[in-house]
């Protein structure tokens, strides 16, 4: 029969508020969240109790009168209890924090703890419930989230950028006519240490050797907090047998194995005992069994700390960001910053979902990433999280604005150290290149108009002060920005030379007007190009080919699937290690192999060292 419960928070009328419903074992939360569901009693989040409620999940959801009206036993309390699982009366959630406001926005239920997403890893892959693509890929499970998606186009205006934004306490001064002033602020301050090369600083192990090289995947991190929390969630199964780092190894073996076979459909044909003649499958029996590898899979956990009590559905995953950030590379001079990688989703409910069109698989979550322009490694990503992010978390930067904030935690592994990096035209913000400069990092942002052109940069007067100008003319516009961060000022400038059919622009922090690299060939004769110019050429693809390493014709998210959302992520940056080992192997080792071939060398080495 339907569990009786109490819902309410003391309220005259209907509110916004979160309440609390702690329950005892996930059927009964199930049971509870879809009645509530079918009365269309919004289900905001799941978190857990505390006090005498440590161990029971907590059900959050909305508007008590609507259950009242409905037959559910109602009191002015601070908590909703299942009955029999009564709390002691001191024992109460405090309703007085943002998430529990009257006044609060609308909450979206975190894909890791909504009743519909980690449960459905118990379904049987063989099941036509299994969400199996056919691709490998399973669809995402669906939440409660009620976000409007994000969009990341070239033809949208960045608001940093728009009319409407509060400027008054910036000054930006420029100098008369357009030239430069022969200086490289660059040059001046490093000297002789103005080129260098990449390097991994603490790497002990062979570079000729996959699984060393593999040393990018933070197994430190798993050794000390994954495995010991999976063992955790696992309860009497891993009590008994234990997952150790050699076996979670052959765990990852078999995750890469099977990623090289897109079209094999679910999991358990790799298990099965006859197999297709014509597409044969490895059988991956004999390092593993199926039961035990689901078992891995199923309870992963990837945190140690506790769900915070505030709605954050990120939160199984900035552990493990952090870790991936403690990496031993030395990024070389000049790298590229900012662009995007994908993490491809299509379920628009999914924290962070984001639409970019530009992109060969547009939905998903986007990561803002930088990369080593010589080796092709990522060393730095910020996860997108948009509308989603929890105000409670404070973020470097944010006081910047929204483009110059994720400007500032990206570049976070290279200040102080004089790089160069070239952005594209999604963080044309001047704002943003100032403040690098102020944290010791040099910049070339490439200039698009996206229907307003950046704020505070004369953009417009280049252009048209060019478009008279002869093929090749290069004009530069000096200027200086003070602002609350910046009382003394910080010089930048505008670089634009004169192309065949347009005017190209790019804001600056470093460099001259002087030619630098071979002459581009335009309209039957050479001209040289600005030192800014030939540096974003040279990087500008960075990212773009280590995007296209990891998404080649078989790519680890998509060849294994996993209806989990933040496993998916886990599996994204697996994915992304496995890439920055094949571009060390290649670049250190002096190697030339295929992403492909890497991983197939990789998984057969992992299972066989470990676990054969």
């Amino acid at each position: 029969g339907q569990a009786e419960q109490e819902v309410g928070c003391g309220c005259e009328s209907q509110c916004s508020c979160s309440l609390f419903a702690p329950v005892g074992g996930s059927e009964m939360l199930t049971n509870i969240s879809t009645t509530l569901q079918s009365l269309e009693i919004e289900v905001v989040a799941l978190v857990p109790g505390t006090g005498s409620l440590t161990g029971q999940a907590v059900l959050l959801c909305k508007h008590p009168d609507v259950a009242r009206e409905e037959g559910f036993i109602v009191r002015p309390a601070n908590v909703a209890l299942v009955k029999g699982c009564e709390a002691p009366p001191g024992d109460r959630f405090d309703l007085s924090s943002p998430n529990c406001c009257p006044t609060a926005p609308a909450l979206s239920t975190p894909a890791s703890l909504s009743s519909t997403s980690d449960n459905l890893e118990d379904i049987d892959p063989d099941s036509n419930e299994s969400g199996s693509t056919g691709t490998g890929l399973a669809a995402p499970s669906s939440t409660t989230s009620s976000h409007v998606e994000d969009v990341d186009d070239d033809t949208v205006p960045l608001a940093d950028n728009l009319p409407s934004t509060d400027d008054s306490h910036v000054k930006v001064v420029y100098a008369e006519g357009y030239s430069h002033s022969g200086f490289c602020k660059r040059c001046q301050e490093l000297g002789g240490e103005m080129y260098k090369n990449a390097g991994l600083t603490s790497f002990k192990g062979d570079l000729n050797n996959e699984v060393d090289v593999f040393s990018f995947f933070p197994l430190q991190f798993v050794e000390d907090v994954v495995l010991p929390q999976t063992n955790k969630a696992g309860g009497e199964i891993f009590r008994r047998a234990p997952v150790t780092l050699p076996e979670f190894k052959v765990w990852l073996g078999l995750v890469m194995q099977m990623s090289l076979y897109p079209g094999a459909g679910v999991r358990a044909q790799f298990w099965a005992q006859e197999q297709d003649e014509l597409n044969p499958l490895p059988m991956l029996g004999r390092y593993m069994s199926r039961r035990r590898f689901e078992s891995i899979f199923k309870h992963l956990t990837i945190w140690e700390s506790p769900p915070p009590l505030y709605r954050d559905p990120f939160f199984q995953l900035r552990e493990f960001f952090a870790a991936w950030h403690e990496m031993m590379f030395k990024p070389a001079i000049l790298v590229e910053l900012g662009d995007e990688s994908m993490c491809f989703c299509s379920n628009p409910k999914c924290p962070g979902f984001i639409l970019c069109p530009r992109k060969p698989k547009p939905t998903g979550n986007e990561y803002n990433t930088l990369a080593d322009n010589k080796t092709r490694i990522v060393f730095s990503f910020e996860l997108r999280e948009g509308k989603d992010a929890p105000p409670q978390i404070p973020r470097e930067g944010a006081e910047l604005g929204a483009i110059p904030g994720i400007m500032v935690l990206l570049t976070k592994p290279i200040r102080g150290t004089g790089n160069v990096g070239v952005w594209d035209s999604g963080f044309c913000v001047l704002r943003g290149l100032v403040n690098l400069r102020k944290r010791g990092i040099f910049s070339a942002i490439f200039v698009k108009k996206r229907k307003y052109w950046p704020k505070n940069v004369p953009c417009a007067a280049m252009k048209d002060h060019l478009s008279s100008k002869p093929l090749g003319t290069v004009a530069a516009k000096m200027g200086e920005y003070r602002g609350p961060e910046c009382p003394d000022g910080i010089p930048f400038w505008l670089c634009g030379p004169r192309d065949r059919d347009y005017v190209l622009q790019l804001m600056c922090t470093y460099g001259t007007t002087e030619p630098k690299g071979p002459p581009v060939y335009r309209g039957g004769e050479f001209f040289p190009r600005a030192e800014p110019f030939a540096d974003y050429y040279t990087a500008r693809n960075a990212v773009d080919n280590a995007n296209n390493s990891r998404q080649g014709c078989v790519s680890i998210e998509e060849g294994f699937e996993t209806r989990s959302w933040w496993k998916r992520q886990f599996i994204f940056i697996l994915a992304m290690c496995e890439t920055n080992a094949c571009n060390a192997y290649n670049h250190f080792g002096g190697h030339s192999v295929s992403s492909r071939e890497f991983r197939k060398v990789l998984a057969k080495k992992l299972l066989e060292s470990c676990g054969g």
